[in-house]
């Protein structure tokens, strides 16, 4: 550890602090909550005290310490403010407040922003034997300990790291401006080549499944799609006893793979080339291009923007979970505007060249996000 600086237990930088406040009927409370990734407090709802269960809430001011006891495995911390202050959490956040002689209190949020500090968090933490009722009681945390440099040098470090993620979110910002302004020019591509000639999804496209019985011994590996045209991705190997399911669709060059869970928000993709062979659940369903007339690689590119998924999401009634499976009788009745293959063929050239740059840019994006980890560690362990 850098010279001058000392592992310091919570306990000595931080004083507990109650507001306990017993529940009046025709009051109402500004209750809040907590994000994960040490994202801070928010205000979830106003609540009448009639409704509230508890006996008691406590109040929060402006500059407290607040965690969550049940995930902050999960980094369920996070610093009272303007938008926050005055607000009442239940007895599961304890409250503290910060020594500011010692410690700097962003210093101290840039610290529990960390995995390796949850993962040792999650190890101090007691409780059943599923993970999400871990629970980090108060002696527990006090006893953790943070470098801790001179109050001079904690401030330097916050100004560096507030410098970087202000950079870091730039150019998120800008990623996210030129991948909307990408996807609006594919679209108008899509849309100009398509001449207000509408097709039903049903004469372009099949249902076709290749459904595999599973055998209790067998292994299978497991895709799932993204939301919002993210694409699919690997999930895990499971073995046959490990699944109800009876049988599984296999994934089949050109498929394209629809979640009907959670195709309303834009869960589909075409199947890429590396993920061929492995399996899906029955309720993501597959389906092939009648090859005369709709090529794979057109749909892949379409498929992934916001214009197409926002089409998916008027087919399906309800609100969040309760909203009705997307079956494969409704996606196929779906009408859109659809060039000929010959047109399809042509255009697919241009958003190969889009893609690239789009994938540039996504490239760039994770380079910066790796930064942030990497700036922390160095930053505690006094090399920044």
């Amino acid at each position: 550890m850098a010279n001058g600086w000392h592992p310091t237990p919570f306990g000595e930088l931080l004083t507990g602090i109650s507001r306990p406040e017993p529940i009046k009927r025709d009051q109402i409370y500004r209750i809040l909550g907590m994000r994960w990734y040490a994202k801070g407090l928010f205000a979830k709802e106003d609540k009448p005290g009639h409704i509230i269960q508890a006996n008691e809430l406590f109040r929060v001011d402006k500059g407290d310490f607040v965690y969550n006891r049940l995930f902050a495995w999960k980094g369920s911390f996070g610093i009272v403010d303007e938008t926050s202050d005055g607000g009442y959490v239940s007895g599961e956040f304890p409250c503290f407040r910060i020594i500011t002689e010692l410690l700097e209190p962003k210093y101290l949020l840039f610290y529990l922003s960390q995995e390796p500090v949850w993962n040792e968090i999650s190890r101090r933490s007691s409780g059943q034997t599923n993970i999400s009722r871990l629970r980090l009681k108060v002696p527990d945390f006090l006893a953790m300990e943070i470098p801790l440099p001179p109050l001079d040098v904690q401030r330097r470090i916050v100004e560096r790291i507030d410098g970087l993620a202000r950079r870091v979110e730039e150019a998120r910002r800008l990623r996210i401006d030129v991948d909307h302004s990408l996807s609006s020019l594919i679209v108008s591509l899509h849309l100009a080549a398509s001449k207000d000639k509408l097709v039903k999804l049903g004469e372009i496209l099949d249902l076709y499944e290749e459904k595999v019985d599973i055998r209790p011994d067998e292994t299978y590996p497991q895709v799932g799609i993204k939301a919002y045209g993210l694409g699919i991705f690997f999930r895990e190997i499971l073995t046959g006893s490990q699944t109800t399911y009876r049988n599984f669709n296999q994934l089949y060059e050109g498929a394209i793979v629809l979640s009907q869970v959670k195709g309303w928000e834009g869960a589909i993709a075409v199947c890429p080339e590396r993920l061929i062979g492995y399996y899906a659940s029955p309720e993501y369903r597959t389906f092939r291009c009648k090859p005369e007339l709709c090529s794979p690689s057109y749909l892949s590119v379409l498929i992934s923007t916001s214009w197409f998924y926002s089409k998916l999401s008027t087919m399906s009634r309800g609100v969040g979970g309760r909203r009705e499976r997307l079956r494969p009788e409704y996606f196929l009745d779906l009408s859109l505007p659809m060039p000929d293959l010959n047109e399809q063929v042509k255009l697919h050239k241009t958003f190969r060249k889009v893609k690239q740059a789009s994938d540039f840019h996504s490239e760039t994006q994770g380079r910066l996000d790796a930064l942030m980890p990497s700036v922390l560690d160095r930053a505690f362990k006094g090399e920044l």
